[in-house]
């Protein structure tokens, strides 16, 4: 009977340590599914985060490019002008070589 109950104690303190490892690794396994749902909510603002920046840069793009053509717009607007008066200038010039004659 002493023996029994020795072992008895030996198998509840096994059981004991058996328990407290569990509780042990439970507690762990819920800390990574807690920091495994932190860092899965990080990386949705990040993407959210890096999708507002694509799409400011979109919209950036797009100015540029209206710019770009206004700008294109703009310059062949004065490259005409600058060709109309070189063709009054070659004319004024025409003019005063046969005034002088």
């Amino acid at each position: 009977i002493v023996e029994l109950e020795k072992k008895q104690q030996e198998l509840q303190c096994e059981l004991d340590k058996s328990e407290q490892e569990r509780h042990n690794v439970e507690s762990e396994l819920s800390k990574t599914q807690e920091d495994y749902a932190n860092s899965k909510e990080e990386a949705r603002e990040e993407i959210e985060r890096l999708k507002n920046m694509l799409v400011g840069c979109e919209l950036d793009i797009d100015g540029l490019r209206k710019e770009g053509r206004a700008l294109k717009r703009k310059v062949r607007r004065k490259q005409a002008k600058v060709k109309t008066i070189m063709t009054e200038l070659n004319g004024l010039e025409k003019l005063c070589k046969v005034q002088e004659n």
